[in-house]
């Protein structure tokens, strides 16, 4: 017989629900091997800050300093959104994971076949996707020093600092993952513009010496995201920093919600004064553009009508959305003239777009909820485009064609 004895955070939002969830099942495995149990419930979070004015009550810190095993259920509510850096729930977590050496967060992505058709990945994509993420919780940048606003000036800094020791410890863990499950690791870094990536990168090389069974490569955090969300499945263990990871890694599930809860910036890098939101293309969609889909034309026709009936230009419109959406930072407009930039001031003014107009919006977008295969992965309207699309003509035709050729004179001869 065996004492479970585990102290539970429930925190705020879906954490109390998850912790009785998960305090039924520990009853229920006490019950049936014939197990002692003992549930210690303790504040942190929100809820701890409305009760005792702080996230992380010293009660509950040397509880989990005490305790053999800590559940910690969610933290975070907007209405902490207005507190300062150490008043905030997320403080409470920082602190418990240095506090308690949390150093690896292993998180698994795994799609079930019968779960395929609710991924927002095309199931072709999806389909067989198993991975691990190994992520470093306790340096980086959320860590490292100094940091904060700057006495006097309006500078404020953060800083992004490892070890090698830092370094060493995760790496150790990922690779004795890869070796328990298919082998691989890809370590994520951003070693081509930051020293603190290329001292990850030279220590994970190190550590791969005592891991020959064990097949390693190197991704840069950008291409990273990409992979992860068009050939999710060449992955099977992943190491990366704490600072890289919540963005791609929740690519998977949604970006926004979890980039807000973790107090991060997003920034949105389409300009509005370029590519397919510079203006109208009606005469593309309606007689043109062989390369669009037939429900990504009728979209545009949509858009273009609503753009008619409101009176509002397309670029203005595009930028009022984004203003929006108050989990956006900051949108690049790639405004190329002082007119233009005057045209985002003045639309930034008035403000974000009314309920009823977002709401159309939105009807709007969920004619084309993904991107259709066959479609270009951006909308390349008044270049004279013949590249892949709905059409198949361009360069992939015309390989397929080389092909055949080549094929033909091989049997020829």
């Amino acid at each position: 017989m065996a004492h479970i004895d585990v102290v539970a955070l429930p925190g705020d939002g879906i954490g109390p629900e998850v912790t009785e969830a998960v305090t039924r099942v520990l009853a229920g495995v006490a019950s049936a091997y014939g197990h002692e149990r003992t549930v210690r419930p303790h504040d942190v979070g929100w809820a701890a800050y409305e009760r005792h004015g702080t996230p992380l009550p010293d009660d509950t810190l040397q509880a989990c300093v005490r305790g053999p095993a800590v559940f910690l259920g969610a933290v975070g509510d907007p209405q902490a959104d207005g507190l300062p850096p150490e008043k905030r729930p997320e403080a409470a977590l920082l602190r418990l994971r240095r506090e308690l050496g949390c150093f690896a967060n292993l998180r698994p992505a795994k799609i079930d076949e019968p779960l395929v058709e609710m991924s927002a990945l095309r199931p072709e994509v999806a389909t067989g996707t198993d991975l691990v993420i190994v992520r470093e919780l306790t340096g980086g940048i959320y860590y490292g020093t100094p940091r904060g606003a700057e006495a006097g000036s309006e500078r404020t800094v953060n800083t992004l600092v490892y070890t090698e020791f830092e370094v060493e410890r995760i790496a150790r863990i990922a690779f004795e993952t890869a070796r328990r499950r298919r082998g691989r690791l890809t370590s994520i870094d951003k070693a081509n513009v930051l020293e603190v990536s290329q001292l990850w990168r030279a220590v994970v090389e190190r550590v791969a010496s005592d891991y020959p069974d064990v097949a390693v490569d190197h991704m840069f955090v950008d291409r990273a995201a990409m992979e992860l969300v068009t050939a999710p499945t060449q992955f099977d263990v992943v190491l990366t920093a704490f600072n890289y990871s919540l963005l791609w890694q929740e690519a998977l599930h949604a970006v926004l919600p979890e980039a807000r809860r973790q107090n991060m910036g997003i920034v949105v890098g389409s300009p509005l004064q370029q590519g397919a939101l510079s203006r109208i293309y009606r005469d593309e969609v309606e007689h043109g553009a062989r390369w669009l889909s037939p429900p990504r034309r009728a979209q545009y026709r949509a858009l273009y009508a609503f753009v008619d009936e409101l009176g509002i230009g397309l670029p203005e419109l595009a930028l009022r959305f984004v203003l929006s959406n108050p989990d956006i930072s900051c949108t690049l407009t790639g405004a190329r003239s002082v007119a233009e930039v005057e045209m985002n001031v003045a639309a930034a003014e008035r403000g974000p777009l009314p309920d009823d107009i977002l709401a159309r919006i939105a009807e709007i977008a969920a004619m084309v909820p993904f991107r259709p295969f066959d479609e270009p992965f951006v909308m390349p309207f008044g270049r004279g485009y013949r590249g892949p699309g709905y059409a198949g003509e361009g360069a992939p035709a015309r390989v397929i064609a080389d092909l055949r050729a080549r094929l033909a004179r091989a049997e020829r001869r």
